[in-house]
């Protein structure tokens, strides 16, 4: 259940920072704004839902901080604002913050608007990640509140591509007394293959690789990537699954072709830093990292990446520094927990 809730997460935060927006700027393009100087100027002209949109074009430049308050503020004026009340989860999660209060949000815009999809969808993505950080002890009971929550988000829309494809992962993972099946995966890709071919080749490639089969995942891959060729999250599952079949190189290709489609996607500038640790191209490595937490400082996973980078080379001061700050991020998480053992060994260690 553990690599349910593990792979899930991976897939969903991808999501929120790739296809969960729709315009990607370049860095020097999203920081030319002076940072809390345009809501204040202006929102006192704003009604909730102008307030809504605008928060969702900061979300898209990644100034979490502007878009928070953005919605906050359309709270303030509207308490029943379903949408704001869906976005603050997403904030909560984005930002590594409350998941508590992430399913508080979520939970109150599904009250509001019981019909809509993405809410049920969003809701199954908490309890995913919260499971992962150990914060619900039950495993079998989240994993049934994650799978409700995506079949309800289904049946409002079955053409709903995130909800169908963490449904298909939910299949591929979850063991069978949890309701795993591949044979319910792969039907949910023959399904909606009429009306969204991507979906259906990513769940595709997904059911390979659990079945052993690389040569069929990659084609489904490439077939995904022929579908849409700008959507960097099937790019970044590619990389993925090059990593895992060690084929490096291919991953780094992938990688850097999801880059020059969003420069400030910080789960594939981290992901490239990974790759080229494995490669031994360090000072590289180090550059994706800082790259990725210029973006989004509270990202633990480029925070840890750098942790262990520095304790291969023997930097004990700069290891014990990022293992600091990412225990400090997400104290219960795996990462988090993780951070703290080696910080603990490292004190007790002559480098």
């Amino acid at each position: 259940m553990k690599r349910l809730f593990s792979l899930f997460a991976s897939w969903l935060l991808l999501c929120l920072y790739a296809a969960g927006h729709i315009v990607a700027f370049p860095l020097s393009q999203a920081d030319s704004t002076p940072t809390g100087t345009i809501l204040s100027l202006n929102k006192l002209a704003m009604t909730p839902d102008s307030l809504v949109q605008y928060g969702i074009m900061q979300m898209e430049a990644r100034k979490y901080g502007l878009a928070q308050e953005a919605f906050e503020e359309a709270l303030k004026l509207d308490a029943m604002n379903c949408e704001a009340h869906c976005r603050l989860c997403q904030m909560e999660i984005v930002q590594g913050k409350n998941l508590e209060k992430a399913e508080e949000y979520c939970l109150k815009a599904i009250h509001i608007s019981p019909r809509n999809a993405d809410y049920y969808y969003w809701l199954g993505a908490v309890y995913g990640l919260q499971a992962l950080n150990g914060e619900l002890i039950d495993a079998l009971a989240v994993a049934s509140r994650l799978r409700d929550a995506f079949q309800k988000a289904l049946k409002i829309n079955p053409k709903h591509a995130n909800a169908r494809f963490a449904m298909a992962q939910y299949y591929l993972q979850a063991p069978p007394f949890a309701g795993g099946s591949i044979k319910e995966a792969r039907r949910l890709a023959q399904e909606a293959m009429p009306f969204d071919e991507l979906t259906a080749r990513r769940i595709l490639a997904s059911v390979y690789r659990v079945e052993k089969k690389p040569a069929a995942a990659e084609d489904e891959y490439r077939r995904a990537v022929e579908t849409d060729r700008k959507n960097v999250e099937v790019l970044n599952e590619f990389a993925i699954f090059y990593v895992n079949e060690k084929r490096y190189n291919e991953a780094v290709e992938c990688y850097e072709r999801a880059l020059a489609l969003d420069t400030t996607n910080m789960f594939v500038l981290q992901g490239l830093g990974d790759v080229f640790v494995l490669q031994n191209r360090y000072d590289e490595a180090i550059t994706m990292y800082q790259k990725s937490l210029s973006i989004l400082p509270r990202h633990t996973s480029a925070l840890m990446g750098l942790a262990r980078l520095f304790e291969r080379r023997k930097n004990k001061p700069e290891a014990i520094k990022y293992y600091t700050l990412a225990a400090k991020c997400e104290p219960k998480s795996k990462l988090g927990k993780e951070a703290l053992r080696r910080l603990r060994d490292l004190k007790r260690e002559k480098l």
